[in-house]
């Protein structure tokens, strides 16, 4: 009853795949029983997959440094809170994207930043010796500047399309950080406001209630914030009005 319309809406019609593949839905048991066996077929053909790819890639490098890095675009949601898939969900399950890298330059060991897929390409320009450029986003993992990392990330989701309960164009903006998770819908009364620090699963909407409203004030004024530091600087521009 706290969830977003159109989760409630998706819930409501459990069992019935959607028109497109890719929207998320709510499966039966049965369902959920057969996509994770096809799910085993896969993760294993990825497994082999990229191990003849890194088999490949030291072959064609012999002793010349190799970085490799795995990653992907999304995460999905496979079974968590009921659901399949990805679209208009900012779960941990969609936004907790596998990233892991290796290379001469790096240690072993797990990095519990909050660390975007935009700090992807500073941190390749640096392990590989290649000069950045003024405005580019995100920020090297390996890098060497005294400036503290970030406490808060930005997921934006900007879709053409609707559906049941929500209507499209859809626009989403979500703040994380190791205190909470706020998620707004553009053109919409309604958002969610979770307390990571009690409730990591993202089970109990706070966004509506009168004891919150400090909080979720104060995540919005963080979003706007992280916003603008967002934005797109690019070069100098030659003139300005």
């Amino acid at each position: 009853s706290e969830s977003p319309p159109h989760l409630q809406e998706i819930a409501a019609h459990r069992g019935t795949p959607p028109e497109d593949p890719t929207m998320t839905w709510a499966p039966t048991v049965e369902q959920f029983q057969d996509a994770l066996r096809a799910q085993i077929g896969q993760i294993q053909f990825v497994d082999q997959a990229v191990g003849k790819i890194v088999s490949a890639a030291r072959e064609a490098t012999k002793d010349r440094p190799l970085i490799i890095v795995f990653t992907t675009d999304h995460g999905d949601l496979f079974g968590d809170h009921g659901l399949m898939l990805k679209h208009f969900v900012h779960y941990e399950a969609v936004t907790r994207v596998p990233l892991l890298i290796s290379g001469p330059m790096l240690d072993v060991g797990l990095d519990d930043r909050l660390v975007s897929s935009a700090d992807i390409a500073p941190t390749l320009l640096e392990l590989t010796g290649c000069r950045g450029w003024r405005g580019i986003q995100g920020r090297s993992l390996v890098g060497t500047s005294k400036k503290p990392w970030r406490d808060a990330l930005i997921v934006e989701e900007d879709q053409p399309f609707g559906l049941d309960g929500m209507s499209g164009p859809v626009r989403l903006r979500t703040l994380i950080t190791p205190d909470y998770r706020l998620t707004a819908y553009a053109g919409q009364e309604y958002g969610e406001l979770y307390d990571r620090s009690s409730d990591v699963e993202d089970t109990k909407n706070l966004f509506g209630t009168d004891a919150h409203k400090n909080e979720r004030g104060e995540a919005f004024e963080k979003l706007a914030r992280e916003m603008m530091a967002l934005a797109d600087e690019g070069r100098k521009p030659t003139a300005s009005a």
